[in-house]
């Protein structure tokens, strides 16, 4: 393993879902971290145990040069999400101004090493048949569209400045927020926890055959780990997936069944359609890493995460 704790990683986006876990993962393996945040800073330091620094990848770019200094490599977690990609502008300011500024400024502060955190959606929402890294693009959404354009950002920033950068696409992700600044409700399995809580059942309003590739926090943020000791040169592309491809009825049905195990008040699982009527087949894969997790480590850690996501909220 080499040793690079003489250099700081920068890590953008820290109040986030994946964002903060990957600070956490990176402060327990003895790093050195600045991580920034635009939002509940005093919350975020107390949390982690080490400053965070206010920073606003649009609108501090050219006023906070401070946090660039001494770092050595980028995390650039501060991308849209989900919920803010479904916005008027679709979050495009912050996926490409953001992304190009950013990229920009740090290479002028000598940083030669980033790494992107893009999604696996740039090949589709629905995916089909074999899927690696060379598996043609298909955004059909703005989510998987603004992450792509901050992919070509950085191809290019890698082929203009001669640095070495990595866009990591993980899967759908899951797990227990490891800061209370995440709220992200939105996602399978939370979605489905927090209408238990709420409503007293289980509402899936598809046939729930959409099938998925879930990839877990803990996973993704040994991925990152992995590239930080073993950087390869130039632009690089990597899918961060596991080895099970469940469908959203599995995932349901385990939330019911460990949430009727475990609460003294039942609750029950609706179906409200019948479409699809078959599952999308397909297989994720990594031309780079193996998964972390076999298929049976997959369903145990995800049975783990539904209940202390239960037991949490």
């Amino acid at each position: 393993m080499n040793n690079i704790n003489n250099d700081h990683i920068l890590v953008t986006g820290s109040s986030g879902f994946i964002g903060s876990s990957i600070v956490r993962s990176l402060v327990e393996s003895g790093r050195l971290v600045r991580p920034t945040s635009r939002r509940s800073i005093d919350k975020l330091t107390n949390e982690f145990g080490l400053p965070v620094t206010r920073f606003d990848v649009i609108k501090d770019i050219e006023s906070k040069n401070e946090v660039f200094y001494g770092v050595k490599t980028l995390i650039h977690c501060a991308t849209p999400n989900d919920i803010q990609s479904r916005e008027a502008d679709g979050g495009m300011p912050l996926a490409v101004f953001g992304t190009f500024r950013l990229i920009e400024e740090a290479i002028r502060y000598g940083i030669k090493r980033i790494i992107f955190l893009s999604t696996l959606q740039v090949y589709g929402t629905e995916l089909t048949g074999v899927v690696n890294e060379l598996s043609p693009i298909n955004c059909e959404s703005t989510y998987g569209l603004n992450h792509y354009l901050g992919e070509e950002i950085c191809r290019l920033a890698a082929k203009l400045h001669g640095i070495d950068i990595v866009v990591l696409r993980p899967s759908n992700v899951y797990g227990v927020p490891c800061v209370s600044t995440v709220s992200r409700s939105t996602l399978v399995p939370m979605c489905f926890i927090s209408e238990a809580l709420n409503k007293g059942s289980l509402t899936i309003r598809s046939s729930g055959l959409q099938r998925r590739n879930f990839v877990s926090l803990y996973e993704v943020s040994q991925f990152t780990e992995r590239i930080l000791d073993q950087f390869p040169k130039g632009f690089n592309v990597i899918n961060v997936v596991s080895a099970w491809h469940p469908t959203i009825l599995d995932i349901a049905r385990l939330v019911y069944k460990i949430w009727n195990n475990n609460k003294d008040k039942p609750i029950e699982l609706k179906i409200l359609s019948n479409m699809p009527n078959y599952s999308n087949e397909f297989i994720v894969s990594s031309n780079s890493f193996k998964p972390i997790f076999q298929k049976i480590k997959s369903v145990n850690h995800m049975e783990k995460v539904i209940f202390n996501l239960i037991n949490k909220y």
